[in-house]
């Protein structure tokens, strides 16, 4: 039986694939599927909402399950103009996350010319501050509504290929998990999982009594989480 809170959170997924690809069917997805029902994931904190997104596009490729904990408030503030931003856009804001502030006259250096398309919609989405020819993010908690990025890499058997996919997604997950229908009896599995920093998790065990805990990393690490916050802006409900 499927709760309504499980059921909302499907629904959500549904939305959420406006940037996924159809599902691939087969055994890998039929996990997920079940693993999802059966309310495996941690509840959302007082303030939080919850989007999954089942095989969601990222430069590596198709993670089979990403959830995403996030602050509805933040994104209730965000203007329309947050819709335009591109994949270059983002790259963009993650680099000035990382190396703020910039003079503008660096920036075209760097990235050429282009790049004052790129800070007109940043501008016009109120990411950015700009004075006296510099430019800077503006305060990140105010920008960046996810508190949790959780990926989920399902495998039936192959495990060894599960843990490369799992820490591949690591690029842009604070937490990367591999699930299995059943967390073997294996000591070299898991040593090497805790050594990835990969956590473990089996079909029908809640999320926090997993086998091995995922590292987690601090974000956002890559542009590739800056993806999952705008997309946030589409997933949400009406």
């Amino acid at each position: 039986m499927i709760c309504v809170e499980q059921r909302n959170l499907i629904a959500e997924s549904v939305v959420a694939r406006k940037r996924s690809r159809r599902p691939t069917p087969g055994p890998e997805l039929a996990l997920v599927e079940k693993f999802l029902t059966s309310n495996c994931l941690p509840s959302p904190a007082a303030h939080q909402e919850l989007t999954v997104f089942i095989e969601p596009w990222v430069e590596s490729g198709y993670p089979d399950l990403v959830a995403v904990y996030w602050d509805r408030t933040k994104v209730e503030r965000w203007p329309q103009a947050r819709l335009k931003l591109t994949k270059s856009d983002l790259r963009l804001a993650h680099y000035l996350y990382v190396v703020q502030p910039t003079c503008i006259v660096d920036l075209t250096e760097i990235f050429g010319k282009s790049v004052t398309k790129s800070l007109q919609r940043l501008m016009d989405a109120e990411l950015l501050l700009a004075q006296s020819g510099t430019v800077a993010l503006r305060p990140f908690e105010d920008i960046f509504a996810i508190e949790r990025l959780v990926a989920i890499e399902a495998k039936v058997t192959n495990w060894k290929e599960g843990l490369c996919q799992a820490v591949q997604n690591t690029w842009f997950a604070s937490e990367s998990y591999l699930l299995l229908p059943k967390v073997p009896n294996n000591q070299g599995l898991i040593e090497r999982a805790r050594e990835l920093g990969i956590g473990l998790l089996e079909l029908n065990s809640h999320f926090d009594c997993g086998s091995t805990f995922a590292r987690k990393e601090t974000f956002p690490q890559s542009h590739g989480c800056w993806y999952f916050n705008e997309w946030l802006a589409i997933a949400e409900p009406s």
